[in-house]
């Protein structure tokens, strides 16, 4: 436990105040064959600062058994009344689908500039959005429904079979604990939500990657070298956050789930599984500083680890400020 309150203090800070310096690197960029996949990063990076300060309040963690699923939470939440616990809890879970979810709208409007040649108006932009958080609100009412009360009953009989250390806080206080019943009709229905979720973006990201590289190999002969370089980069970078995600969390979360829907206890290991699932908004952090060009260039810069590019003319040599290719 200690190291993990140590993992989801690092992870974050690292996760909140990188990418609000990602969010500043957005800023400032203002190269042109950039700007329309600047929206993308910058609506990626809120989330993912938003998703970090949740880490930070919760720090939860999961065991299967038997037909629940057993949390805990050593973060200030665990001092709030029970009712806010669930609150933020199910709210942290949700932020993460949400992140996920945004992978719709990032790729789709992607999709909309490069396949149909239509950018979406901000409200159009602000509408999608507005969607795809009302549906993951939708997420976050089934799972609070999915909460049980715990009785006398409920607590003698977790605390029975799972370790007793689970139930202790970095001083040895006994801490409270919730129960996800994700046997009963409510957990079922939403854990197919839950799957349906996954199974959306799943699909939208892997047709719209599809139709963008057929048509990016269509219009080659016609695109500037720049802007094929920053579509590239830019489809390197955004499946890699969906592949990182899908790996390190949405795969551990199922595994957890089918532990508890089958009744395969899992001794503390799914503890495990929450050390890389704090980790999400700082993975996207490096991904977008390694494989985007720009904002690679325009860190090394602010850092001073790269000049400013020189341009050596007839009277004279002048820096060039904004050269971020």
């Amino acid at each position: 436990m200690y190291y993990f309150v140590i993992n989801s203090y690092i992870s974050a800070a690292v996760g909140f105040f990188g990418n609000i310096l990602l969010l500043k690197i957005l800023w400032t960029l203002n190269n042109k064959d950039f700007e329309i996949y600047r929206k993308i990063l910058i609506h990626s990076a809120i989330s993912d600062i938003i998703f970090s300060a949740t880490i930070g309040i919760t720090m939860n963690t999961m065991e299967p058994l038997k037909g629940n699923l057993v949390s805990w939470n050593l973060g200030i939440v665990n001092s709030l009344p029970n009712f806010w616990t669930i609150i933020f809890v199910v709210f942290h879970i949700q932020v993460y689908f949400l992140s996920l979810s945004n992978n719709v709208i990032t790729f789709s409007y992607r999709y909309g500039i490069l396949v149909r040649n239509y950018k979406f108006t901000n409200y159009e932009y602000l509408m999608f959005t507005g969607a795809v958080i009302s549906w993951n609100l939708v997420g976050m009412i089934l799972w609070c429904m999915s909460l049980v009360e715990i009785t006398d009953v409920d607590r003698e009989y977790v605390e029975s079979i799972l370790d007793p250390r689970m139930f202790l806080d970095l001083q040895g206080v006994y801490k409270k604990y919730l129960i996800f019943k994700v046997i009963s009709v409510k957990g079922r229905i939403a854990s197919m939500f839950t799957m349906i979720t996954v199974g959306i973006i799943g699909m939208t990201v892997i047709y719209t990657t599809y139709r963008i590289n057929k048509i990016m190999a269509i219009k080659k002969d016609r695109l500037s070298l720049k802007t094929q370089q920053i579509n590239k980069q830019l489809t390197i970078s955004m499946l890699l956050n969906v592949s990182v995600s899908m790996m390190l969390d949405v795969l551990p979360v199922g595994i957890i789930l089918m532990a508890a829907y089958f009744g395969i206890q899992m001794y503390g290991y799914a503890h495990i599984f929450f050390f890389t699932f704090e980790y999400q908004p700082s993975l996207n952090l490096v991904i977008s500083l390694i494989f985007v060009k720009p904002c690679r260039n325009e860190f090394l810069r602010l850092f001073g680890i790269k000049k400013n590019s020189v341009v050596i003319l007839k009277s004279g040599t002048y820096p060039v400020t904004n050269m971020r290719i």
